[in-house]
């Protein structure tokens, strides 16, 4: 009779209807008794403290909430799992101890193993109050590589101040529904793979105060796929986030991305980091570093080398994106045409930035593209140009940037500057690909800065007013210290290497170049040089400068009147200093 009554008093106490409550005393580390637990918790439930509470097998929390007091220890035989909400809405755990008295989940197993049960599931019929805080979580992760100690499927959950360690794969994994409702002062540490896997629409959720421990890039692990979150920001932790696919940050409205200073962006093989991708999308990533904390884009390579992923990729719908103190390193491996960072259809800003160690180009810009700020970074050991952009944008480049390059400095592909604009003297040359062209129907000026280099690829030309009803001008004026230079690209450089500086009928009053070295144009034909004027040389005046090494003449006037010439030095120009 006693047995009897003492068995539906703890049927009374813990509200347990078809699960199966045992008391005795099994074999566990410490030789302490226990209640076992098998079957399905469909009533609400204590775990009262001072208590041992031995799981064997799956054991269902369904329509119903279990509340584990303070000071409980619950431990797991071989296999064994704690489920929430799978068939039922409204399942929850309360598991809040205290930093006195903490909640233990372990297992029963004399000689405690990585993987000796198989986790805590969180399925979509878990209520959001569900909560787990001081507690401790260890030698679970046991049913699969992709499953954790703790799972979360399509549902959100609070976990403050605990510990999970010792599990065979992963500590924390989430599906593409599922996130934290809170997620602050947690340790985990101590197993086999990543410390957490999750996708883009769940990281912001990752809050502050955790210490996160784990070798080489078992960090943080973002699945490929879609953030379009309205604004939120990714903190830094103490592991990197593990980016393994695409993550596109995107949305028909608009989503912003902030990505905190000290945050660490590693990237699995062929993996990128796409802004706006796709018609009718916006979206916005802004990563404020500081001098001491940059934002890090690299490798998850454990030996990082050049092209390990695929770059940062930003398309027309990128709206005032914003980059400070980064560094972006170890990408271009999409292709030898694009770059380490890829910028389609919109401006970028990018201040105080290091861009290393790209298979190809550092940044590659469409027609279409520039900077809206480019100041004081810097490039070192890329396998291509620093830079690849047209020559209408070639003017957003901005000051106090540093190109280690060498012969690689900034491409710039031919188009039509068609507004005033300025080039920047850079500490490396401009490398013009093509034909490049001063004009507009309105009338447009270059202006370049004293000390600029520019240098011509095979057959490249400088068209100033080409077309009819077009307006140009050039005003080059460098100084007897700092001339400016148009010359071959090549590294040995000849006689015609290039086609030369074309002048046509709108060129416009006020051309000029002055202190300036002009040499090895002239290849276009027998009937060019390196200057030629095809109407309206009169508006043009040439003084204090060197005109040198034309495969024909180094002045050719085709037609129109001549232009100004004061104090120049012709050098080995093969048929002619000049035709008139």
């Amino acid at each position: 009779m006693r047995k009897f009554f003492l068995f539906f008093a703890i049927i009374a106490v813990l509200g347990i209807s078809s699960c199966t409550v045992k008391n005795d005393d099994p074999v566990n580390p410490g030789d302490q008794p226990g209640n076992t637990v098998t079957g399905t918790i469909n009533s609400n439930t204590v775990w009262s403290e001072g208590n041992t509470y031995i799981i064997d097998g799956t054991v269902s929390v369904e329509g119903a909430i279990l509340t584990i007091e303070p000071g409980t220890i619950i431990r797991f035989t071989e296999g064994s799992e704690l489920d929430v909400g799978y068939s039922e809405s409204g399942s929850a755990i309360i598991a809040n101890g205290t930093s006195e008295k903490p909640i233990l989940f372990t297992t029963t197993a004399s000689s405690p193993t990585e993987g000796d049960w198989d986790g805590i599931w969180f399925y979509s019929g878990t209520s959001s109050e569900t909560s787990l805080k001081y507690c401790t979580i260890e030698y679970s992760g046991g049913y699969s590589d992709y499953a954790g100690a703790v799972n979360l499927k399509d549902c959100k959950i609070t976990i403050e101040n605990s510990h999970i360690q010792y599990s065979k794969y992963h500590g924390l994994v989430l599906d593409n529904d599922a996130s934290f409702k809170s997620f602050t002062g947690n340790t985990v540490e101590a197993v086999g793979s990543q410390i957490i896997m999750l996708h883009p629409n769940a990281v912001h959720t990752i809050g502050e105060g955790n210490l996160l421990s784990a070798d080489g890039n078992k960090g943080v692990r973002i699945s490929g796929g879609t953030y379009d979150k309205q604004d939120e920001t990714w903190l830094a932790l103490t592991v990197p986030y593990v980016i393994d696919g695409t993550v596109n940050v995107k949305s028909t409205s608009g989503s912003t991305l902030r990505i905190a200073a000290g945050a660490v962006l590693s990237f699995t093989e062929s993996s990128e980091f796409d802004v706006a991708y796709g018609s009718g999308e916006y979206g916005t990533v802004i990563a404020q570093g500081t001098e001491d904390k940059r934002v890090i884009f690299t490798s998850a390579a454990a030996s990082k080398d050049k092209g390990d992923w695929d770059g940062v990729w930003f398309y027309d719908g990128s709206n005032s994106c914003e980059f400070d103190y980064c560094t972006f390193e170890y990408a271009g491996g999409y292709s030898v045409n694009n770059g380490m960072v890829i910028i389609r259809g919109s401006d970028v800003s990018f201040s105080n930035c290091l861009f290393q160690q790209s298979e190809t180009y550092g940044i590659s810009l469409d027609s279409e593209s520039g900077f809206s700020t480019f100041n004081n970074n810097t490039f070192s050991d890329n396998n291509d140009h620093a830079i690849v952009i047209y020559a209408s944008q070639a003017n957003t480049i901005g000051t106090g940037n540093n190109f280690n390059t060498g012969n690689r400095g900034v491409l710039v592909k031919g188009n039509a500057i068609s507004q005033d604009v300025i080039w920047n003297k850079l500490n490396c040359a401009y490398f013009v690909d093509g034909t490049m062209q001063v004009a507009s129907t309105s009338g447009a000026t270059l202006t370049i800065e004293p000390g600029t280099v520019i240098k011509f690829t095979e057959n490249s030309e400088f068209d100033i007013a080409y077309g009819s009803g077009n307006y140009g001008k050039v005003v080059a004026v460098g100084t007897e210290d700092e001339p400016i230079l148009f010359t071959s690209a090549s590294p040995a450089p000849s006689n015609g290497d290039w086609d030369g500086i074309w002048m046509y009928e709108g060129t416009s009053s006020g051309t000029e170049f002055n202190h300036c070295i002009i040499s090895y144009g002239g290849g276009y034909s027998d009937y060019s040089g390196n200057i030629i004027f095809k109407e309206n040389g009169e508006n043009v005046t040439i003084k204090n400068s060197e005109i040198s090494h034309s495969a024909n003449w180094g002045l050719y006037l085709a037609y129109g009147g001549e232009p100004t010439l004061e104090n120049i030095t012709f050098i080995d120009n093969t048929t002619g200093d000049k035709n008139w």
